[in-house]
């Protein structure tokens, strides 16, 4: 079959689909890519015999009618390309480009990575971002959903879905983020934060906590690896630095080495669709101190891999990062350990692989 993937973020498609892409060229597939220009990941992908197609992209547009060029854009590639099926992630390509597909008669898969803020929070946008769903999804082949939470919320809505698949996230590439040794029990305690600086992702409370338990325990670290767009935290951040509270390291291409020289990572985000960072850090043997809220818990159980924490919640934050200081060096290490277990027997890249090779099975039967 000659196969469309639509996604509005390169990296993202080769961090986290590239295991499918390879998957769907090794079963024969002819994979044709739209996503925004990236170099690098358009090489990777020619190279592998895909066909890349660039797309402009803004991200953080919220007016319908100016992205209605998208939906233009996804009609001329599916025609052009004469393309079999769609596979679309995240919002923008799940709407526009599963309505061009169902202008053009083409079958296609919608991923729903995660519903973000414009769904969670009442009003206006809630609504509008929901219609918008209604129609992108109404005739998807099937709609693969990357935690439980979100496909209830969406049938509570009165969404109907013809057929419906729960995924373990994106899964983890369990090669790539191989197990480490644990950081050596001369060495200080290092907590590792690895995310954009955004709200959202709890930086806020990460920073207050990082204060107070600085003043209790002045060896601990807390490292920082992510992007900045906001002055605020740009701000806030080189403060906070000045004073010896963290150590932010920016964005990074890389980040094992981080996740190497780590005791625990921490991610007080408000919400994900399934936190890769959490998968990645616990797939590497890090235990893993996160919010009880849906895409952070399912990659932790609680006291074993790792600590749940009460979102938006300094005080419970700070409560945790004390309960696992409180640890043994071997309770911490075996925590890693477990973490590791877990994520090869429920999060394995290759079970998302295998989901979406078996749908496209089904669509030539």
């Amino acid at each position: 079959m000659r196969v469309l993937v639509a996604v509005n973020y390169a990296r993202s498609l080769f961090s986290f689909r590239r295991e499918v892409i390879e998957g769907l060229v090794g079963a024969g597939h002819q994979v044709v890519i739209s996503a925004p220009e990236d170099v690098e990941v358009r090489r990777h992908f020619e190279e592998i015999g895909c066909r890349y197609v660039a797309t402009e992209f803004d991200r953080l547009s919220k007016n319908p009618f100016k992205d209605l060029a998208l939906l233009r854009h996804y009609r001329s590639i599916l025609r052009q390309e004469e393309i079999d099926v769609a596979l679309t992630y995240t919002i923008k390509p799940n709407v526009y480009c599963g309505v061009a597909a169902r202008i053009c008669g083409v079958p296609y898969l919608s991923n729903i990575t995660g519903l973000g803020n414009s769904i969670e929070n009442p009003g206006w946008l809630q609504k509008l971002t929901l219609a918008m769903y209604r129609v992108g999804t109404a005739k998807s082949a099937c709609v693969f959903f990357q935690n439980a939470h979100n496909r209830d919320f969406l049938i509570q809505k009165g969404f109907r879905f013809k057929n419906v698949h729960l995924l373990p996230g994106s899964g983890v590439n369990l090669d790539k983020f191989s197990i480490m040794p644990y950081v050596a029990e001369q060495e200080p305690v290092r907590f590792l934060y690895i995310g954009r600086m955004l709200k959202d992702k709890g930086i806020d409370h990460l920073i207050d906590a990082a204060q107070i338990i600085k003043d209790e325990f002045p060896d601990v670290e807390f490292h920082l690896v992510g992007g900045c767009q906001e002055q605020q935290y740009l701000d806030i951040l080189k403060e906070c630095e000045t004073r010896g509270m963290i150590i932010w390291h920016g964005e990074q291409s890389d980040v094992k080495s981080f996740i190497g020289q780590s005791a625990c990572l921490i991610h007080p985000s408000y919400h994900e669709g399934m936190s890769n960072v959490c998968l990645e850090n616990a797939a590497s043997g890090r235990p893993v101190i996160t919010t009880n809220v849906p895409g952070c818990r399912e990659t932790v159980d609680d006291g074993v891999t790792g600590l749940l924490v009460n979102p938006r919640d300094t005080g419970d934050l700070v409560a945790k990062i004390r309960q696992f200081l409180s640890l043994s060096y071997e309770q911490r290490r075996q925590m890693g350990l477990r973490g590791r277990e877990k994520m090869e027997r429920e999060f394995d890249r290759q079970i998302v692989v295998k989901a979406y090779l078996d749908e496209l099975d089904n669509l030539r039967k």
